[in-house]
């Protein structure tokens, strides 16, 4: 079996350029097909090692395995993608039940979180999980229904 180096987009996931953005939705089809990927994920439990799978499976980065899993997987999934501390990108599923950050200035992480705790103070998570409280990183209601 001949394996090629994982190409990465030198536009990035972020890219403003619409046509970027389709190509690599293209792509994404075109390496995942959708009846595949809904067969190896088809009674599974979503985890990181279900999404390794799924990048190893089919030649492709974890990030555009993790994107096609939020356009068809069976889990309300969100992709948080953050540099030096702040939101660079963020992707959810439909079926995700929030939908606003709880950022701070100029987009900044939570910094009660393992990510912003990261950015932070250099902390890192090495093979780790962590439990995360919704509040920490999501507005969880309009201040206007508080009323």
């Amino acid at each position: 079996k001949h394996t090629l180096p994982i190409h990465g987009s030198l536009a990035a996931l972020d890219s403003d350029v619409e046509i970027e953005r389709e190509a690599d939705m293209f792509s994404a089809c075109l390496l995942m097909p959708e009846e595949m990927i809904a067969q190896d994920i088809y009674r599974r439990k979503f985890n990181f090692a279900l999404i390794d799978e799924i990048s190893r499976k089919y030649q492709v980065s974890i990030t555009a395995a993790m994107l096609r899993f939020i356009a068809l997987g069976n889990h309300p999934v969100m992709v948080v993608c953050s540099k030096t501390g702040r939101l660079k990108w963020l992707r959810y599923s439909d079926d995700f039940p929030y939908k606003r950050l709880n950022l701070g200035a100029n987009y900044q992480i939570p910094c009660n979180t393992c990510a912003g705790e990261y950015f932070m103070e250099g902390r890192k998570y090495p093979g780790t999980t962590e439990t995360v409280f919704p509040e920490d990183w999501f507005v969880l209601y309009n201040s206007a229904q508080q009323r």
